[in-house]
């Protein structure tokens, strides 16, 4: 017998709903009772799992810089987040989907249009409303959030999800979904830390911005940004414990812009920028910014630079030249421990600079 029983099945018997099979292409889907693993193959391929390829450890110096190669993968990195000092990821290779363990989580090829994010072992897919939880040896979790096209309104941390549904800001709770507060439905971009969060939206030409502890209920409201004109095409944040850097892409008259602003977690707005000087920062609409304290890195096609608010204007304080063979900017940069991770398209390295 079979280790492995089908998606169906499964779903027959447990009271929460799997995705609509189209969105995972899952037309030859199964479900390992051992372990828990969703995959479409004759054996499971958590309980028989291929070898995983070596990753010789490439150690190289450039003047200031040392870099070493920590991950290596002949498919594509997906995501990546740093997660109470420890970063993770997601990447897809031989048509599987993988945690940074090398544990599989899905298999398939990947969707365009699928967003991913990592709460812990938890693993979440969102795609048209609904966001899919997998965690090993559960059953897969569906939740239905708000969106904006086909982009859920949803976010998570190392240890809690966060979504907003029919205009309510709402996180995991020990006994079930937490209010945090009320927002504009479908209309309110959110992200968060490891300690709080920002939540953006717009009311006819006036943009709302909030503040929210990621543990406790309540919205700040409070927070005065600089002028926001134009169409957004592209908004993220990027956190520190304390620190937050909102970055928005507009575009008005045909004109192009990258607003860019720095706030304290207590609501304060520490410097705010037009985006001309510094306006590499959304070049593209694709680079991975990285934080530490009250300073932002960015990575570039020249090196790494650093920018920090100072009376009130975020300025360019740093260029880090001997970091240009190893970032581009396309790069996502995380501020850790032993270093700068610099997350590419098949690597992960880790940067110091003496």
């Amino acid at each position: 017998m079979s280790c492995c029983t089908t998606w169906h099945r499964v779903f027959a018997q447990d009271v929460r709903e799997p995705f609509p099979l189209p969105l995972l292409d899952t037309l030859h889907w199964q479900w390992c009772i051992k372990c828990g693993t969703g995959h479409a193959r004759s054996v499971c391929p958590q309980c028989t799992p291929a070898a995983p390829a070596a990753v010789r450890e490439v150690i190289r110096k450039q003047g200031t810089v040392t870099t070493r190669r920590l991950f290596h993968t002949s498919g594509l990195m997906v995501y990546a987040a740093m997660q109470d000092g420890t970063l993770a990821w997601l990447y897809h290779e031989q048509d599987q989907l993988r945690r940074e363990d090398g544990r599989a989580v899905l298999h398939g090829a990947l969707d365009p249009q699928m967003h991913y994010w990592l709460c812990g072992h938890a693993t979440l897919l969102g795609k048209d409303g609904q966001v899919i939880t997998m965690v090993p040896e559960h059953a897969p979790e569906r939740l239905r959030v708000d969106s904006t096209g086909a982009r859920p309104l949803f976010d998570a941390n190392a240890r809690a999800r966060y979504w907003t549904a029919r205009g309510q800001l709402r996180r995991d709770g020990p006994w079930g979904p937490v209010y945090i507060g009320d927002v504009l439905e479908g209309q309110t971009h959110f992200w968060v830390g490891p300690r709080f969060g920002f939540g953006l939206y717009r009311a006819g030409d006036l943009s709302v911005a909030f503040l929210f502890d990621a543990e406790r209920r309540g919205i700040n409201d409070t927070v005065r940004l600089p002028p926001l004109r134009g169409h957004w095409v592209d908004a993220r944040c990027v956190f520190t414990d304390t620190h937050c850097w909102l970055l928005v892409a507009t575009q008005s008259a045909g004109q192009d812009g990258a607003p860019v602003c720095a706030a304290e977690r207590a609501g304060y707005c520490r410097g705010h920028g037009p985006g001309r000087a510094i306006r590499w920062l959304l070049a593209g609409h694709a680079a991975g910014e990285g934080v530490a304290g009250s300073w932002l890195f960015a990575p570039t096609d020249e090196g790494i630079v650093r920018v920090e608010p100072q009376h009130g204007q975020l300025v360019q304080t740093r260029v880090f030249p001997d970091t240009e063979p190893y970032v581009d900017s396309g790069c996502h940069l995380f501020a850790g421990q032993q270093g700068m991770y610099v997350v590419d398209r098949q690597n992960i390295y880790v940067l110091t600079i003496a």
